[in-house]
């Protein structure tokens, strides 16, 4: 239930966020980590937030790998990534380099495997205990769109 697109590098992440959230109906407003890489985009035209509360409009985050075998992101967590926005909000925009996207689960780099602090996600939670019915965004976000920056410097 995720959607995606291609942004050819890190300066196009502000307009490919300001469309999402237009063709969403959603003001240019956003939860913003202190994630250096997002803090150095051009957010001219946003409300940006230092703090989320449950059931926010949008959050922005960046994904440290993805796994294209599972369509999994990974995020790491601490000062800079704080975990709880990214499951307050009810759309979650999540910047993940091409360059760190592995095939599969056993190619994933060999400085996250040992890293304690780190979750994945894949997708949307959804539920069907609720009289049988499918109910998105169960226990997080209920929509979810992957920015995918092409060119990075290494």
């Amino acid at each position: 239930a995720a959607t995606f697109e291609r942004v050819r590098d890190w300066s196009a992440v502000p307009a490919a966020a300001a469309a999402y959230l237009d063709a969403s109906a959603l003001p240019r407003s956003l939860y913003l980590p202190p994630d250096p890489r997002l803090r150095t985009c051009d957010w001219d035209g946003f409300s940006l937030r230092e703090t989320c509360a449950p059931d926010e409009p949008a959050a922005i985050a960046r994904a440290v790998s993805a796994v294209a075998e599972t369509g999994s992101l990974i995020f790491e967590t601490g000062r800079t990534a704080p975990m709880l926005p990214n499951f307050l909000t009810l759309h979650h925009l999540v910047v993940v380099e091409a360059r760190t996207i592995v095939a599969q689960l056993e190619d994933i780099p060999a400085h996250l495997r040992d890293v304690r602090a780190h979750y994945w996600v894949t997708g949307v939670s959804g539920t069907t205990d609720i009289e049988g019915q499918y109910v998105r965004g169960a226990h997080g976000p209920r929509f979810l769109h992957v920015l995918l920056v092409e060119d990075t410097p290494d």
